[in-house]
Parts: C-alpha cells; structure tokens; sequence
C-alpha cells in the first residue's frame, strides 16, 4: 500500500491523484470531488496514515520499511509545511477537514496550533453550513476533528461538540450513529428524502466512542495488544465518568470522581498490562493485576 502511494505523488511531494480515482474526503462541499482542496487533504491525510504504518511495522519488527517509510513521511512533511499552510494566518485553510489532518499528521506545528485552534471553536465561521449545502461535517470526519481538538487543548470544546452534535443526533431518537448529519437540519425525513442511499447505521461515524475511551477515560495502549497502557482521565466539566475497555487480556476498569477539589481515578487491571495512571500533575506506575487508586487536585 505504501509502495503504490508513493506513485501518487509529484516532484513537489503533493498528492495528484494521477490514476484519476475518486479521492473522497468528506461529505462536505469541495471535499465530494477530486480538486485542490480534496488533493490538499489528502496529501495530509496520506502523511497521518504513513505515520500510523509505519507504527506498525514497527510493532511487526520490520525495521527496515519503517525507518524507510518514516524519512519518506518526514520528506513529505517538511515539503507541503512550505507548500500548504497560508503565510498569512497560519493556519492550512479555513475549514475543518484540512486543519485537523494538518494537526494529526504532524505537518502543523506547535506554533501554528495557536492560530489554528480557533477554527474549531464554536462559533467560528468553519460551522456555518454553506447555503448550498447541508451539512460542515459528515459524523465519520468527526472523529479527526475531535482528536485534532485533544492535540490543540480544546478538550472542553470537544465534548460539547459531542454535545452539539452527536447529542442533537439522539435528541432526534437515534439509537444508531448515522452517515451524515449536522444540528442546523429542520427535519430528517426531507433529508433522507433528498439523499437516499443515507446510511442510518454507519460504524464510521462512532467516533465518540473512541474520544470518550481514550480522553475523558484516558485509556490509550502504548503497545501492541494493549501490554502497556496510559491512563490519563481528562473530565472537563464532568462529575464522574466510568468504562470498561476490553484488551486481549481482559478488561481494564476505569472509574473517574470530581469530589470538592479533588479527583479520583479508580483502576482495575488485568494480569500481564502495565500502567501509567496519570492525573492532575500525578502519577502512579501499576505493573501487575489489581486495583489501584490516585488522588489528585
């Protein structure tokens, strides 16, 4: 797979998209079909998922193509980091899709999140739906965006967008995440009348899911088959949050309590899973099975 992306690119290292497919970013407007913006996303999106290969191949023990597909990944980064990102603003554009592959690619740097982190906030002009469109963001693109917002410190942000958006979706009486929506809709009905291929139960809009696992719980595997794991709970505005995350080993337990000043995380690990738990400036190193707590302002 990374063999044949590398036959997509120029001399400038920009995605051309030569073999003329269909280089589907999202389902919002100027993302549909192949064009500069969609070519721009995907030149980042491509570098984000070199990135994830090559953390594979790494835990596969192929050394070799790892460290040959991450210089390839650093050559493209330090290339379209002077080609894509506006000199003016900072910033990789003014909408949400191009931004959060520049953040979760590596290719933005600490000193453009400053400028970029506004474009994500509510309020800002990337979620106003276009007028002749109908939705900013399919469910599924959610996703990047909200760990693009972990990686800009907007975590609050994030879950109010969760709020806002994946929320209003239930508010509607979903009981399954759909393919696209957005809050600005007056009806579901006219929607599906207008897109009928509209897929009510769509696994790659669960994004939440995953957002709420691995911030608000905190749980993210260090290593392959969750061997090593942090566990770093993020509450925001929430009094309390608990979870189960299933590893091939059994199930690690979080549970998270605000209590007056103070946090508390409650930790239950199965045999053979290390941990860092982390929390309010803390942390506590748990390397067998049992239960573990940690305090913290």
């Amino acid at each position: 797979m990374l063999k044949y992306q590398q036959t997509e690119f120029d001399t400038n290292n920009l995605f051309i998209n030569p073999y003329k497919e269909w280089p589907y970013t999202d389902w919002a407007k100027d993302f549909i079909l192949d064009g500069p913006v969609t070519r721009a996303t995907s030149t980042l999106f491509i570098i984000h998922g070199i990135r994830e290969a090559v953390s594979l191949l790494r835990e596969l023990g192929d050394t070799a193509n790892a460290d040959k597909y991450s210089a390839w990944a650093d050559q493209l980064t330090e290339s379209v980091r002077a080609q894509l990102a506006d000199s003016n603003t900072h910033t990789f554009g003014d909408r949400l899709q191009e931004n959060a592959q520049a953040v979760l690619s590596g290719v933005a740097t600490p000193e453009q999140y400053t400028a970029i982190a506004p474009i994500f906030r509510a309020g800002s002009p990337a979620w106003v739906v276009p007028k002749d469109f109908f939705e900013v963001m399919s469910p599924y693109y959610g996703y990047f965006v909200l760990n693009a917002m972990k990686k800009l410190d907007l975590q609050q942000d994030a879950l109010d967008l969760i709020r806002r958006y994946w929320g209003d979706m239930l508010k509607r009486g979903a009981t399954t995440w759909w393919e696209e929506f957005d809050p600005s809709w007056p009806d579901v009905q006219k929607t599906l009348d207008r897109n009928n291929y509209l897929s009510m139960c769509h696994g790659w809009s669960s994004g939440p899911t995953s957002y709420l696992t691995e911030t608000v719980l905190g749980v993210v595997p260090t290593s392959g088959g969750y061997k090593t794991v942090d566990i770093a709970p993020q509450l925001g505005d929430l009094t309390w949050a608990e979870g189960d995350v299933p590893t091939p080993n059994g199930l690690i337990h979080v549970r998270v309590d605000r209590r007056g000043d103070s946090v508390t995380a409650a930790v239950a690990l199965p045999a053979h899973v290390s941990a860092t738990i982390s929390l309010g400036g803390k942390s506590l190193k748990a390397d067998k099975a049992g239960n573990y707590h940690l305090t913290a302002p």
